[in-house]
């Protein structure tokens, strides 16, 4: 159900279709712009299919079946225990930031305003948010072993998850949190295939919700003109604006787009020479509707061209396809978290590019990761664990 392949052609094909559908809401596009979809959509095929047929080195990770259902647990209630306090910290902290950035008005559309301000600036803000992006994580992780905990828990752990994701005030935070805790439950088999479908509709219905409270494209519209510019915005304007770039190429950044910002302050440090640093957002453009994100397309295309493209997009789709063959085979709770993470930015890709400018995402990604190794070393040691 969740094979990387077909999640691949229907995000792409529907892209297709409703540009096609929509044809009069943007401008045209140009040959480059079909072109790249076209080199994007052989590469990956291509990649996949050949992953499929061939037989890659196994990746073998514990099961921990070894464990007792305490084990699984003690380090639940262990975990959120921990991080709700310092969430609480945090939110006493955010608290007094935002009085002093906003002058005591606070609201959800002052927040955005002050967050966006903040990132391109100190981000002494962002970084507390930042903690509660560790909590969706956290919770996804649970929930990879969700058949060892209880109804009640499981719930719990969503609720914690998805007021995590809210609290970031990143759609993308929630997107993240709705797509690996459908594929995580599905798997542990607490959900079924309508559930997937309900959770579809849950992570619409609570995007809408969170554009309007944070006054997304309400600038002199009415709330259904909102909701509908919302919809067609992150759904569609993605590839328009990168149709304008192959266009006009207005958005040209020196020294690429590939590299994160934080390797150049690396090269810099060591070698002396010194990279320009990207710019944190991306340049709007008018498709005719304002917008900032290019697809995974653009960083490519910018850097190198139809080549850039292909190897990627072959290379990736090997990736993805190689942790489904794993996940398919594979009971570790791990290995289930890994591969219900690696599908976001699969889904990113019609919107942004979610893999070469993120480093700090699959770090942070790997947080839960080690605090479960260290957790199963030490209750391996007091032996009091083991079946």
């Amino acid at each position: 159900m969740f094979n990387p392949l077909f999640i691949f052609t229907i995000l792409w094909m529907s892209q297709i279709i409703l540009h096609s559908l929509f044809s009069d809401t943007f401008y045209p596009f140009n040959i480059s712009t079909w072109m790249s979809l076209a080199v994007a959509v052989l590469a990956f095929t291509l990649g996949s299919l050949l992953t499929s047929k061939v037989k890659l080195p196994a990746l073998k990770m514990m099961s921990y079946d070894y464990l007792k259902d305490d084990f699984f647990i003690s380090f639940y209630k262990i975990t959120i225990t921990l991080y709700l306090i310092g969430g609480a910290l945090v939110c006493v902290n955010i608290y007094y930031v935002l009085l002093n950035l906003t002058g005591g008005q606070i609201n959800p559309i002052t927040i955005r305003q002050v967050l966006i301000t903040d990132f391109i600036g100190d981000r002494v803000l962002f970084n507390l948010v930042r903690y509660f992006f560790i909590g969706v994580m956290v919770s996804i992780f649970i929930l990879s072993f969700s058949d060892k905990l209880s109804k009640r828990s499981v719930s719990f752990v969503y609720f914690v998850g998805i007021m995590s994701a809210i609290l970031t005030t990143g759609r993308l935070s929630l997107l993240l949190f709705i797509i690996g805790t459908t594929i995580v439950l599905y798997r542990n088999k607490v959900i079924r295939v309508k559930h997937v479908v309900l959770f579809g509709l849950l992570f619409v219905l609570l995007f809408i919700i969170l554009a309007l409270a944070l006054g997304k494209g309400a600038e002199n519209r009415s709330m259904a003109e909102t909701v509908v510019w919302n919809l067609q915005v992150y759904t569609m304007s993605s590839l328009a604006c990168f149709n304008d770039f192959t266009t006009y190429g207005n958005q040209q950044v020196d020294g690429g787009l590939l590299i994160p910002n934080a390797f150049r302050s690396v090269f810099t440090l060591f070698t002396g020479y010194e990279l320009s640093q990207k710019p944190d957002l991306n340049p709007f453009a008018m498709v005719p509707l304002a917008c900032n994100t290019y697809t995974i397309l653009f960083p490519l295309y910018h850097d190198g061209d139809f080549l850039a493209i292909f190897l990627a997009m072959f290379f990736l789709s090997i990736f993805h396809m190689y942790l489904y063959k794993v996940y398919k085979n594979d009971s570790s709770p791990i290995v289930l978290y890994l591969f219900s993470i690696s599908i976001y930015p699969l889904f990113m890709m019609v919107f942004e590019d979610a893999y070469f400018s993120s480093p700090g995402f699959w770090i942070t990604t790997l947080i839960p990761v080690f605090i479960f190794l260290i957790y199963a070393k030490f209750s391996a040691l007091t032996f009091k664990d083991f079946k």
